[in-house]
């Protein structure tokens, strides 16, 4: 099984960038963990 751990930062909301990021892992047929 392939993992990979990606960070983002900043205004990761109001700027849509992690609904996008989101979005393009589940296209991809991937699943995602959100970890704080």
């Amino acid at each position: 099984m392939f993992s990979e751990t990606i960070e983002l930062r900043g205004h990761i909301i109001d700027s849509l960038t992690l609904p996008k990021v989101l979005d393009q892992i589940v296209t991809r047929g991937a699943t995602f963990n959100i970890v704080e």
